[in-house]
């Protein structure tokens, strides 16, 4: 199973208020960088360069219907029927209902990083998890309204005792005929650019065992204008 704390790409720097980064780019010095994980790379003299941005929506590697019931996504069961109706008690719009559902997840559930791995159902007795547990109890409530939603696998910063970019969970919502990318764990509505998607869950760990001795060297950072 995935563990957010599995995995680390080193940075070489930290970054102050990086939940606020609105364009963020990386250079990786690597020459063996892994391209076919992350086609954005660009190549130069220098090595490889990745510019990210706020709301990233990847390129996934499938076909799956974002608004499907499946043994992962249990959306007709009544009981999340139910807790999906109440966590976007009084939000009619699709906007409002993904803000109302983002930041519902991100109380609902107890995060924790070594917690073993729960499917959804069982999350609504003992609401303990990491990241994919908030990502799929958020997808499978999204569906379960009708709004079309998926779970993405990458990599997003995190202060450690060394900077880094570990494994994360977030989602992608379909609202008024775009894709949205938010995290319930971090409760934000609008994902920075220091979420990095990879295409697929076979990808995440394809990184995790390739063997590249990976490290980010930050670029430039811009941040919003608020």
């Amino acid at each position: 199973a995935l563990q957010a704390g599995s995995y680390y790409v080193p940075v070489d720097q930290a970054l102050s208020n990086h939940t606020e980064i609105q364009r963020l780019v990386l250079r990786l010095p690597a020459t063996d960088a892994p391209a076919e994980i992350w086609p954005g790379l660009q190549a130069d003299a220098e090595g490889w360069r990745l510019t990210l941005t706020a709301n990233p929506i990847g390129e996934l590697e499938t076909d799956a219907d974002p608004r499907a019931e499946t043994p992962q996504f249990p959306i007709s069961h009544f009981r999340i029927k139910r807790l999906a109706e109440q966590a976007v008690a009084g939000a009619s719009d699709p906007k409002g209902q993904i803000a109302a559902l983002t930041n519902f997840v991100h109380n609902y559930m107890d995060y924790q990083p070594s917690a073993a791995t729960n499917p959804v159902l069982a999350l609504l007795d003992e609401p303990v998890g990491d990241c994919t547990e908030f990502a799929d109890l958020f997808t499978t409530l999204a569906r379960a309204l009708g709004i079309p939603a998926r779970t993405v696998f990458g990599l997003a910063y995190s202060d450690h005792t060394e900077p880094a970019f570990s494994f994360h969970a977030w989602n992608e919502v379909l609202a008024d005929g775009d894709w949205q990318a938010v995290d319930p764990t971090w409760n934000q509505v609008l994902v920075d650019a220091t979420h990095i998607p990879l295409p697929s869950r076979g990808a995440t760990l394809q990184l995790a065992t390739a063997g590249n001795d990976l490290r980010f060297a930050v670029e430039q950072v811009e941040y919003f204008d608020r």
